[in-house]
């Protein structure tokens, strides 16, 4: 070897290196028993190399204990550990000490290693906290994903259905604004009638609005009452206007889906129209903006916006009259 002092060295070179190479080994699971055997042995290792270390390099080898102690997923272990070899370090420094030194140094290298096991058993607890936080947050932010995923096939599955089933469907937001609007909302509305302008004006508009005011306390009502988990599908009839105020019947579907955004329960609405007359009045309005200006006849207003009135054709003077 060439020097006693290197002996410590060599036997914990023996012992730390095989249970790295363990640990190193793809075939082996990192269980806590495994990772506990090797936080064991590395703290061993470093002991015996404590002894005819010079003094001025101890350092390193607080450095490398606190390092070893990140190893275990077990705070409580490594904390009894270093209780455990905290006499045998304190040996170890004062086998080291100079031949002069006197009974308070002793009393130095005690307050020492306190000083150290509290500083490590601190340092390991914060970041154990710190790793079940990260890891707790992990597991939220899972879980919010999982739920986001449910929410858009649960929404998209609704939606479908109510686009299937009524005149016109929309989603609104906890304080009952527009969210998503369509285009059928916004034909059935009379918002830009016929173009994609007047559905993305919709969004963020109250969707109170286009319901009769002595209509809204029922529909709040209604709302409040279908989201609840054990209140059974069912709709409601209430007047609704649209955006030149025309009122018409129609009858609400309303289902509950998680937000994508909030905590907030938002709502997934159905319109279907009752009054026959205003959908003719609409069809008939999209014949006639089909048609070119000097194929379209002076009609009345009234007739336009559904009032079942038949058209009052302009007089036409006789040539030669």
């Amino acid at each position: 070897f060439g020097s006693l002092l290197q002996v410590p060295c060599v036997l914990s070179g023996a012992i730390a290196v095989p249970a790295l190479q363990r640990i190193a080994r793809p075939d082996v699971k990192l269980t806590p028993q495994i990772m506990h055997q090797c936080t064991f042995h590395l703290s061993i290792a470093i002991l015996i190399s404590s002894v005819g270390f010079p003094r001025d390099l101890m350092p390193i080898l607080y450095v490398a204990r606190i390092m070893v102690g990140t190893f275990s997923t077990d705070v409580w272990h490594v904390n009894n550990m270093n209780l455990l070899l905290a006499p045998l370090h304190v040996l170890s420094n004062w086998m080291q000490k100079e031949p002069k030194a006197e009974a308070l140094e002793f009393m130095f290298m005690i307050i020492a290693e306190v000083f150290f096991i509290s500083i490590t058993a601190l340092i390991l607890s914060t970041l154990h906290e710190k790793e079940y936080q990260l890891a707790a947050a992990s597991l939220e932010l899972e879980e919010k994903v999982q739920e986001v995923k449910e929410a858009e096939r649960s929404g998209a599955a609704a939606q479908r259905l109510l686009a299937v089933t009524c005149d016109a469907s929309t989603r609104l937001t906890g304080d009952l604004r527009i969210s998503q609007p369509s285009p059928s909302l916004s034909n059935l509305l009379m918002c830009g009638f016929g173009s994609s302008v007047g559905c993305n004006h919709l969004e963020g508009v109250p969707f109170l609005r286009y319901v009769d005011p002595p209509e809204h306390h029922r529909l709040k009502t209604f709302i409040e009452e279908s989201a609840k988990a054990e209140t059974p599908p069912r709709s409601i009839h209430l007047q609704m206007k649209d955006s030149s105020g025309i009122s018409f019947n129609a009858e609400l579907f309303h289902v509950s889906v998680p937000s994508l955004t909030s905590e907030q329960v938002e709502h997934l609405i159905g319109i279907s129209q009752e009054n026959s007359e205003r959908v003719l009045g609409l069809e008939e309005q999209s014949a006639m903006s089909a048609r070119s200006p000097s194929e379209m006849e002076p009609t009345d207003m009234r007739h336009i916006l559904g009032y079942g009135l038949p058209p009052v054709k302009a007089e036409r003077s006789l040539p030669g009259a």
